[in-house]
């Protein structure tokens, strides 16, 4: 079954206030609070071997890192850092993953419609439905 397929047939998947509402119903904890708190747990050890890496991968590494050399940046900045390098750690594509938008005081951006745009191909997040072999599971509601 392919990503597509996925999408087609379970779009809600790819919303993330419904993948944080179903983490909390099965595990009584809110995703992105334990997410950010075990973020900053590992931190350090990511760090770690972040900066242990030899060659191209750890030259991105510790050109990336250089921004925690300052000193009071927030944990926002940090935890960017660290997902940032993980990510390349990992051999993703970064740019594909994270959108960055610049010159927001320039330009209003949109987010939740650019996000809805890059996962859903443009069409309203909040009108998809569950469906089950080509049927909608909950024909009569509009979620």
């Amino acid at each position: 079954m392919s990503i597509e397929d996925i999408k087609d047939r379970w779009p809600v998947l790819f919303d993330v206030s419904q993948v944080s509402a179903e983490f909390q119903r099965i595990t009584t904890l809110n995703l992105e609070p334990k997410f950010m708190s075990m973020l900053d747990f590992y931190s350090p050890k990511l760090l770690s071997m972040f900066q242990g890496k030899k060659g191209a991968v750890g030259e991105r590494h510790r050109a990336k890192m250089s921004i925690l050399l300052q000193s009071g940046i927030p944990i926002q900045r940090k935890r960017e850092v660290v997902i940032r390098c993980l990510i390349d750690h990992l051999g993703e594509d970064a740019s594909a993953l994270i959108k960055d938008f610049e010159d927001v005081a320039d330009v209003p951006v949109r987010v939740h419609e650019e996000l809805a745009k890059e996962v859903f191909g443009g069409s309203d997040p909040v009108n998809h439905r569950i469906k089950a072999a080509g049927a909608p599971l909950f024909p009569n509601r509009g979620v």
